[in-house]
This record gives C-alpha cells, structure tokens and sequence, in this order.
C-alpha cells in the first residue's frame, strides 16, 4: 500500500495562514480561489486545487462539519443517521453550499487561465461521514442491499459534481477515497463494495465530454490494482515537473491517471501511471 504524502497537519503553509480569513477559505469561493493561487505560487506547483478538505460533499448531504482555522481541516462533527434507517433523500445539486463555492472558485481560476484540480472524495468515504459507523458497519453485514443503494444515490451527486467542475472548465480531477482502501475497510468490504462503486462512478465520469483528466489517489489506485479491478501502466515522461508531464499527456487524450497523488504535482518525476479496467 502506497504511503500517503499529504501533510495532516492542515492545508494552508503557516506563510499563507495570517493572509487570508478562516473559516472563509472555505466557504467563500473568491477568497478560495486567491488562496489556491497563493498556495500554487508558493509551491512551485501546476494547479490551482480545491477545495481544502475532504468534508464538503458530507456536508451537502447532511453531515455536521467543524471548519476549523488555519492549523486544522475541517472534520466532521456530527453524523447525520445512526443507522440506515433514517437516511432520508440526498440533494444532489453542486451549485448549492459549500460545494456551489467550490465551483464558483474554479470558475475565477478558469477565467484567469489558470490550470485547475477539483478533489473529490469517494461516495464509500463520504458515506462513512454520514452513517454513525456501528450502524453503518452492522448495515454492511446484515443489509448489503440498502448500503448500496446508499452508495449509488451518493455516487450520483458526486458525478454530478463532476460534471459541473468540467463545465467550469477544469484541468484535472481527483479522485480519493481516504477512509475505504483495503487497508481500512478489508479486503472484503473493498471488493464487493467500494471497488465496483469506483469502477461504475469512472466509467461514468469517463463519459463525460471535454478535455479534462482524472486521477486517482495512489492508495485508491493501490487498492484497485491488489483486487484485481485495474491493470496498471506506466508511462516514461522524461524529467520535469509530475504535473505538467500531466498536463501534456491530458492535452494527448490520456483520462485517468493513477498511483501517485495530486499533492506531488510540483515534484520533479520522470513518469506517470495509467490503467485500464479489468472488471466492474
């Protein structure tokens, strides 16, 4: 399993921090957008990402965040359902909330003609933000039905997430899911639930018109590969930066990516990876 390298100790560098207003980083897309060119500037980077945590699609569908300041990310406070029987209907519109800030911030980075990375979080992780985890995990053993119908109604906003950041013109999306690789859930769980829940949100993603890219988190990727759900490829780029060796391959038609993070854009590589899908 690949180590993840994303500091966790907060998202924004302590030059960035007294520069710009917490919690409004994370709700309010124009001051979103400066500080994801700040952060860009600082590190030498290729994109613009957002946003800042991985808590904005758990909060459209109900869950209770704490945003938090500059020294943490926001974290979830709150579940939503004890268990599945008090899931009510998921709202799926990304134009609404936090996530319509999200989406304003790509739009202002787009229109400065800026590259732009949109990071999603999984439809598994985001469902382990909503259901209190006994009551989810005791729905995995005894109601696998229900569980994935969760699944599928979450996968459809994030698809629809998807869409929206392409019609706002963005680069590169990244897909994560931090708490659902084998490692966390089994090897069990990760093959009849969250790996085919991954594999039919890419296929549909895939589908959706225009130049942009997907990448999946090296330890998601890690996962797919080790269940037999992806054959991986690697690609030899020639020295440079790992994100615009991106950048050419996204303009050559390449779609996804994998194995490695979104975070090692501004790092100096001489490859990247693809794959293929082997079964759904």
């Amino acid at each position: 399993m690949r180590a993840c390298p994303v500091n966790a100790k907060g998202p924004v560098p302590e030059p960035l921090a007294s520069r710009f207003p917490f919690p409004e980083v994370h709700t309010d897309g124009a001051i979103m957008a400066d500080l994801a060119i700040a952060i860009k500037e600082l590190k030498g980077d290729v994109y613009c990402s957002v946003p800042f945590c991985s808590t904005v699609e758990s909060e459209a569908l109900g869950a209770k965040v704490k945003l938090g300041d500059h020294t943490s990310t926001p974290l979830i406070r709150e579940n939503p359902w004890n268990s599945l029987d008090e899931v009510s209907m998921l709202e799926w519109d990304p134009q609404r909330g936090r996530m319509g800030e999200v989406m304003r911030a790509l739009s202002i980075l787009g229109d400065r003609g800026l590259s732009t990375a949109f990071k999603l979080t999984g439809p598994f992780t985001t469902m382990m933000n909503l259901v209190e985890p006994r009551g989810l995990f005791k729905a995995i053993r005894k109601d696998r039905d229900a569980v994935q119908g969760l699944l599928r109604s979450i996968s459809a906003y994030s698809l629809a997430c998807a869409q929206e950041a392409v019609t706002r013109g963005v680069s590169v999306i990244s897909l994560a899911e931090s708490s659902a690789t084998t490692d966390l859930v089994g090897p069990k769980v990760f093959s009849d639930l969250v790996g085919p829940e991954i594999m039919e949100l890419m296929e549909a993603m895939t589908l959706i018109p225009g130049d942009w890219s997907g990448h999946l988190c090296g330890r998601l990727s890690t996962s797919l590969e080790e269940g037999g759900f992806i054959e991986v490829n690697r690609i030899d780029t020639g020295r440079g930066r790992y994100g615009d060796n991106l950048e050419k391959l996204r303009k050559e038609g390449v779609r996804w990516f994998c194995h490695s993070c979104i975070s090692m854009t501004p790092k100096e590589t001489s490859q990247a990876w693809t794959f293929r899908a082997k079964k759904v």
